[in-house]
């Protein structure tokens, strides 16, 4: 039986394959990256998904902000020209390569070109990443998007906590952390709108960011898995910390103890 006669084998070899060249690999380090084009096994037996109605943003406006998503009463919807989509079909996108290590950041702008085709080979509406990806990241989903604006890929952005001395000193509320991680939030904001230059930083994306790809941003995931028992112990010690409250573009935030890793959220939505 060939591919075009079992379109769900196709499919999960595809999906495979494309988790593999997403996936931090080993700790052996690899050669430098290759210029030729990156070719998926498989994906020109993939058949593409039906066209069905427009995914392009239709954003809507709101409380004074333009917001191409929303949560409500009714949960999370994302306004395309198709109409609300309530359910985003989508991938995590991590930031190296196998025979990298993760502050590696090897991906390279052929790796994204030829994966954003695959996403959108496979019905992919959404990319989640976990932090700033280097600039080639944005610049290639925009370039994927302006040829696809029918069926754009959406961006779920994650802010990491830059600073983890909190664990040593039990404190989400400490000031070095918490300013790093306000610094990290006005980074991703400014990268995600093209207008950011970082220097050359061991483990972290450096470069310019050039290419705005807000207009199809449906969110942001904020933070990192936290440590139980510092979290725990800085509870305790900031009891009479006030409630702090602040309405993003997607959805308001609620932040007091043991909710310290979103404290910096309301700085991003009020520069």
């Amino acid at each position: 039986m060939d591919a075009r006669t079992a379109p769900g084998r196709s499919l999960t070899a595809v999906c495979a394959a494309l988790l593999v060249l997403v996936t931090a690999g080993a700790s052996c380090r690899r050669s430098e990256p290759s210029a030729k084009p990156v070719r998926i096994a498989g994906l020109s037996a993939l058949v593409p998904p039906p066209a069905g109605s427009s995914w392009a943003p239709q954003p809507v406006t709101a409380g004074g902000l333009v917001a191409v998503a929303q949560t409500g009463a009714g949960g999370y919807l994302l306004h395309t020209a198709g109409g609300d989509r309530g359910f985003l079909p989508g991938v995590n996108l991590g930031s190296t390569t196998p025979g990298s290590q993760p502050g590696e950041l090897a991906i390279t702008d052929a790796d994204y070109r030829a994966w954003f085709v695959a996403m959108g080979l496979m019905g992919v509406r959404v990319v989640r990443n976990y932090t700033i990806h280097p600039p080639a990241f944005y610049t290639e989903l925009a370039d994927y998007n302006s040829a696809h604006s029918d069926r754009p890929l959406y961006l779920m952005q994650g802010v990491y906590l830059p600073d983890e001395s909190y664990v040593e000193k039990e404190n989400l509320y400490d000031r070095v952390v918490t300013e790093a991680f306000t610094a990290e939030l006005r980074d991703a904001s400014a990268a995600i709108s093209g207008a950011f230059t970082r220097p050359a930083t061991p483990g972290r994306a450096s470069g310019t960011w050039s290419s705005d790809v807000s207009r199809w941003l449906v969110g942001w995931i904020i933070g990192v898995e936290w440590d139980p028992g510092a979290v725990a112990v800085s509870d305790r010690s900031n009891q009479g910390a006030p409630n702090e409250r602040a309405s993003g573009h997607l959805c308001p935030v609620v932040a007091g103890p043991g909710k310290g890793s979103t404290r910096a959220i309301g700085r991003l939505s009020r520069p």
